[in-house]
């Protein structure tokens, strides 16, 4: 399998945090952003739905279409960005590293997902 591109939905209200952007909040042990700590780890183009944030990383900003739609509708808004056959699928809050990533990819391998 090639190397497939990444959508990050990153595109939420932050209700829950009286809105705060969550993406943004930095990751003690590196003071990235969450949202830089799943760029870093995410395989291949990235594509992140959502307002475009000053971060580092090379990423394609891609706007949600479906505005307070949930991540199936951000997901929906970033995959006509996609240039893949296979495409992997993160939210902007997760705690990811490259191992991890490259063990979900490994495992979809020959199946629909993983």
């Amino acid at each position: 399998m090639n190397t497939p591109d990444s959508i990050i939905v990153a595109g939420g209200k932050a209700q829950r945090l009286g809105g705060i952007d969550k993406a943004m909040l930095p990751l003690a042990s590196t003071g990235q952003s969450l949202l830089e700590g799943v760029v870093d780890a995410c395989p291949g183009r990235v594509i992140v739905v959502g307002p475009p944030r000053s971060i580092t990383g090379e990423v394609t900003w891609v706007a949600d279409h479906t505005i307070s739609g949930g991540p199936a509708a951000g997901i929906w808004s970033g995959l006509p960005s996609v240039t893949t056959d296979y495409v992997f699928i993160s939210a902007a809050d997760q705690l990811l590293d490259h191992e991890t990533v490259s063990k979900v990819c490994a495992a979809a391998l020959g199946h629909d997902g993983a």
